[in-house]
């Protein structure tokens, strides 16, 4: 894992300066480069042809057609609603996709804590959009949600039709200059052409929809939660004026395909809102002091809960990942055998699923269980007093916790300290595992901090 991780840190690098080289960022569109609508796919493709399993998404795409029309259907609705009110508001929220079960209510870990613990925002309006599921009647803070998947679907019909007249425009042409500097970099087949001039129009019909809404309801700013999913969001934001905000989603420790780069103030947000004094601007291609530390809301919101521990001492919650699912299913059976007194609580990553013969393996430790991945990661962390993984952002999550903190160092795990004294404990052998489970040392690290409603104000 370390070692494919250590590639694509370089390769990224190495790509960044090649972007740089051939150009694709003088091209701009109302003084953005063009290149940044189509980068995030682009750099994707780039690895995948270079670095193996690069993806690992070994989950099954599924989704609920009913659920995906009762959710446009309430869109409609919720649109329509935007179009014909007299209501202002403050700020615009555009959450994760990602909604959590908690406690029979449904909650985005990033904004919804944020909302809850904070009154600097103003009147705010909440733009929802989640296929998988139907929310509407679960979601928290119903009162400010709007959902807007039927916004999203009309655009693509649009884009379709706008694409003939598109065809003859400059932009087409600019996007062909693109596609020549690119072409020195990795193929371009006709097929991620008409992508490319679909992905532009989609992005400015999409941009143009949300120009007007910002005006209809006067707002003042907007926040996001990842740039590139709301990057016509921010455009149209920039375009009337209006200060854009970004949370930090997951943890960053060098190079990658989502932020390395350059910062532009068209695209990019105002302000990055990092989760602890760990995360630096450069790490999200940010300016210095446009980087703000204002915590993490969602730590002090469930920490508020009192949860109990419910497992037990002896417990332990194995965190996995898609790139090393082998190597920890490996470990996981040799550390069952070893300590038959501990059970081990198997949770994989949303993205990764056990193939058939990983799942009989385990299933032959009598003291190996299936985490339930429904409920949320730190939700979960709560019963539990020791947690082990490897590179997982849960294992920060859970260091910020309180939680005896474990980082696998072994069978063909290799891995390196984040900073000097991280305050985790790395587990280098089987028998060092006893020595982990004695651990009493806890501290809580410097990616997850208490949130801070002044420092957030003080950028308002």
């Amino acid at each position: 894992k370390d070692r494919i991780m250590t590639s694509i840190s370089e390769l990224l690098r190495e790509l960044v300066l090649i972007e740089s080289r051939l150009g694709c960022y003088e091209i701009l569109y109302r003084g953005m480069p063009l290149y940044r609508i189509f980068r995030f796919e682009l750099r994707k493709k780039y690895l995948k042809k270079r670095v193996p399993n690069y993806t690992n998404d070994s989950r099954k795409s599924s989704f609920s057609i009913s659920s995906v029309f009762i959710n446009v259907l309430y869109s409609l609705y919720d649109v329509c609603t935007v179009c014909f009110t007299k209501k202002k508001v403050d700020t615009i929220i555009f959450p994760h996709f990602r909604l959590f079960n908690f406690n029979g209510v449904l909650i985005e870990k990033f904004t919804d804590p944020l909302l809850e613990q904070s009154s600097l925002l103003g009147s705010v309006a909440v733009f929802q959009q989640s296929y998988r599921v139907n929310y509407r009647r679960k979601r928290l803070r119903i009162d400010m949600l709007y959902q807007v998947e039927c916004l999203t679907m009309f655009t693509f019909m649009v884009s379709l039709v706008l694409l003939v007249f598109f065809y003859f425009g400059k932009t087409r042409k600019d996007i062909d200059i693109l596609i020549k500097k690119i072409r020195r970099l990795q193929s371009v087949a006709g097929k991620d052409r008409f992508k490319m001039y679909f992905n532009f129009v989609n992005f400015y019909v999409l941009s143009f929809y949300y120009r007007q809404i910002f005006k209809k309801l006067k707002c003042k700013r907007i926040f996001v939660v990842n740039r590139d999913s709301f990057k016509s969001q921010i455009f149209a934001a920039h375009q009337l004026g209006l200060k854009v905000y970004e949370l930090q989603h997951g943890v960053t420790m060098g190079p990658t395909v989502l932020y390395s780069g350059f910062f532009n103030p068209v695209i990019d947000p105002d302000y990055f809102l990092t989760f602890g004094a760990m995360w630096k601007g450069e790490l999200f291609a940010m300016p210095v002091d446009r980087t703000i530390n204002i915590g993490f809301a969602y730590k002090n919101y469930i920490q508020s809960l009192n949860v109990k521990i419910s497992k037990g001492i002896e417990s332990v919650l194995v965190i996995s990942s898609p790139a090393i699912t082998e190597e920890i299913v490996t470990i996981v059976e040799k550390l069952a055998i070893l300590y038959p007194m501990n059970k081990f609580y198997f949770r994989t990553h949303p993205q990764e699923n056990l193939s058939v013969s990983q799942k009989e393996r385990l299933t032959l430790c009598l003291n190996v269980f299936y985490s339930d991945k429904s409920i949320e990661s730190n939700i979960e962390i709560l019963s539990y007093e020791h947690v082990i993984g490897t590179n997982s952002s849960v294992l920060f999550e859970a260091l910020s916790l309180g939680k005896n903190v474990g980082r696998l160092a072994f069978g063909g795990l290799f891995i390196n300290r984040y900073i000097g004294d991280d305050d985790f404990y790395y587990v280098q052998s089987l028998e060092d595992f006893d020595n982990f489970l004695r651990n009493r040392k806890r501290g809580i690290g410097k990616a997850y901090s208490d949130f801070e409603e002044d420092k957030l104000g003080m950028i308002l």
